[in-house]
């Protein structure tokens, strides 16, 4: 056998004798891959055909097998999204950053503000503790509905009043409950994009309509938008169409606002339930993006696509 640099490990490796798949990909894998590495990925193909329920006589499933072998040896993987026309995204921790210390950093700084002296952390503790139902609040129930009625709606500002009300008489400070409602609202727009958002939306603006779809108001929303120099085709929320996600009908908009097909559209989002569940609900691609390494619930289908950065959108689509 001849030895030569394998292109996916990077060692010097016996190289295949004959091409082991007819076609110019044959060639290429003859070319390029070693013995070792082709060996892996025939016991790897074979697990997924049987993990899967593949048959090879389904063309749709010997593309699929195809398109993960070349992404598996490293010779270009094939789009995972096929007749893709729009990209639609979640806002909050999906594009822009509103992680646990930033909020914690923002509550430390009411109790400041509010003359009350507490622990790192513990401000947002209480506003966790009584902001527990709120979700379930807004969407009536759990999760919400996928489809049917939608629940009678509420604002976020309308709900955060009425808890600003309640931590700060928890605090024992005289303070108007604006004064809370406003602080929360004003962090919102203000939050700044994650570090790779900026040239990925460039990328992917170049081959794609994008869009956002987000529970939000629509003042701090748009006003964080115009804030970090953000631009999409279109623009829902929540308060504008009266409902939360994951109800279809916010999905279904978004696309009619596109002028696409829920087939013709991705769904990124940080939620397994609002927005993965939903989008999917709705016929829409969903891709999962797990920024901070998250389980995913043992009662949802995994979804197909799962990225941990808006870097890898590009590729993979």
């Amino acid at each position: 056998m001849t030895v030569f640099v394998c292109n996916r490990c990077d060692q010097s490796k016996d190289q295949l004798e004959e091409p082991p798949l007819g076609g110019e990909l044959g060639t290429k894998i003859v070319e390029t891959i070693c013995v070792d590495c082709w060996t892996e990925w025939r016991q790897m193909s074979g697990n997924l055909i049987n993990h899967h329920s593949l048959n090879l006589g389904m063309p749709e499933h010997r593309a699929e097998l195809r398109r993960v072998m070349k992404e598996f040896l490293g010779l270009g993987a094939e789009p995972a999204v096929a007749n893709l026309k729009a990209v639609i995204f979640d806002y909050y921790e999906t594009l822009v950053q509103l992680t646990q210390p930033i909020r914690e950093r923002h509550f430390d700084q009411l109790a400041r503000s509010a003359g009350v002296e507490l622990a790192p952390g513990e401000a947002y503790r209480h506003w966790r503790e009584l902001t527990t139902s709120d979700q379930a609040l807004r969407l009536g129930g759990e999760r919400g509905p996928l489809n049917g009625a939608k629940p009678p709606f509420v604002t976020f500002r309308e709900v955060w009043r009425q808890r600003s009300e309640e931590l700060f008489q928890q605090w024992g400070a005289d303070l108007p409950a604006d004064r809370g409602c406003d602080a929360h609202a004003d962090l919102h727009a203000q939050v700044e994009p994650y570090p790779e958002v900026i040239a990925a939306l460039s990328e992917l603006s170049s081959r794609y309509d994008l869009a956002v779809l987000s529970d939000a108001d629509d003042d701090f929303l748009l006003s964080n938008m115009r804030r970090n120099g953000l631009h999409f085709e279109t623009v829902v929320s929540s308060e504008e169409l009266r409902a939360y996600k994951p109800h279809v009908s916010l999905f279904n908009d978004a696309c009619a606002r596109l002028g696409v097909r829920p087939s013709e559209a991705a769904y990124v989002g940080d939620s397994p339930w609002a927005d993965v569940e939903g989008a999917r609900h709705a016929g829409l691609r969903a891709v999962w993006i797990n920024r901070h390494g998250a389980d995913w619930p043992a009662d949802i289908t995994r979804p197909r696509y799962e990225i941990r950065s808006l870097a890898e959108l590009a590729a993979l689509l």
